[in-house]
């Protein structure tokens, strides 16, 4: 089976989850021989798959399967034509002919659902309204597939897989006293670990009110978040914060970022809704004390395996990190997720996925 796997938009600027995704997938299809393409914004000396660009620019391109569905995406790549190209992010759709398996990857559906405003809004919308030639859809859990399904996808038509955590959140983590010092972060101090936008969606204004009261208690009590410096759409500058105990950080290795999770007090995932959670199941990958809101995903990704709290809950956000404050218990018995049974697993799927007509 020839795959191309576009993921030029990935390419051309995104980063977190969803480049990591259509990154780790490509290298775990060319480790089991699939003749996998990867479609990118050009070329990428990382990668290790064959990778190819399109012929008239990823701008443009995207911009022209956004508005007019055309051209077709087998017209764009140069090479022998593929049995099956995969959207590895379901915001820009590319056409397909008719004789060429879609498949793509849904790893939310939150602007769906809550119909997100701005250009994302209006391009994730667009995409879904093409859901009707989608051969086979992909997601992290089934918590997302349940959604799905609530959505009118066909049940038959969706493939859980779910997703893996890097290297360094398999082994031990360096001493994370020492990475503190490096950072220049109190290597004494106790902090609280939140690691994501401090956004709606990820709870990040119940964890503000929350740690306000908190701190009072906790005299010296750190809240770290490792994320953009923008709280709920005013732009603030980490050093403006510094006063109140919060303090930013700028992008760290994975190596650094295992030393942190594994150095909190307790790290929190307050989100009200997610596709997957790469932070909480990172955290519990290298035993961190971990307290999330008790919704569908975050039950499913950690295995049951945390201290799981109401959702909207101000109070039990508070209550529940208290409690992990003066009874701390890193996580035991959880088992990391392999990005190679990613790999396997969206094999199979492509290889059960039947074409239209």
């Amino acid at each position: 089976m020839r795959i191309w796997l576009e993921a030029s938009l990935i390419a051309r600027g995104g980063s977190g989850g969803s480049r990591r995704y259509a990154e780790r997938l490509a290298d775990g299809l060319w480790a089991l021989r699939e003749d996998i393409l990867m479609i990118t914004d050009g070329p990428d000396s990382a990668l290790r798959v064959p990778s190819r660009s399109l012929r008239i620019g990823t701008r443009i391109s995207h911009a022209s399967w956004t508005l007019t569905r055309r051209p077709l995406i087998t017209s764009l790549v140069g090479g022998p034509a593929p049995d099956l190209v995969h959207a590895a992010e379901s915001i820009t759709i590319p056409p397909v002919p008719s004789r060429v398996t879609l498949a793509v990857t849904v790893h939310d559906t939150w602007c769906i659902r809550h119909r997100c405003g701005g250009r994302l809004g209006f391009l994730v919308r667009r995409a879904w309204a093409t859901r009707g030639g989608w051969d086979l859809v992909l997601t992290g859990t089934s918590a997302s597939k349940s959604d799905l399904v609530n959505l009118g996808i066909s049940e038959a038509a969706i493939a859980v897989t779910p997703y893996g955590v890097e290297a360094a959140f398999l082994v031990p983590p360096e001493n994370p006293q020492s990475v503190r010092s490096r950072l220049g972060l109190d290597p004494d101090a106790p902090y609280l670990l939140f690691v994501g936008p401090v956004s709606h969606k990820k709870g990040g204004d119940l964890l503000l009110s929350a740690y306000g009261i908190l701190r009072r208690r906790h005299k010296g009590l750190v809240l770290l978040v490792r994320g953009p410096s923008k709280v709920e759409g005013l732009a603030t500058r980490p050093d403006s914060l510094g006063g109140s105990g919060i303090r930013f950080l700028a992008p760290v290795s994975d190596a650094d970022l295992a030393a942190l999770y594994a150095g909190a007090a307790v790290v929190v995932c307050p989100s009200r809704t997610e596709g997957y959670n790469f932070p909480l199941v990172e955290a519990l990958s290298v035993g961190a004390n971990v307290v999330a809101t008790d919704i569908p995903i975050h039950r499913e990704v950690s295995q049951g395996i945390g201290m799981f709290i109401p959702p909207e809950s101000i109070d039990a956000l508070v209550d529940g990190i208290d409690t992990a404050l003066a009874t701390p218990s890193p996580a035991t018995g959880f088992t990391p997720p392999r990005w190679e049974d990613t790999a396997r697993q969206t094999a199979a799927a492509y290889r059960g996925t039947r074409r239209r007509g």
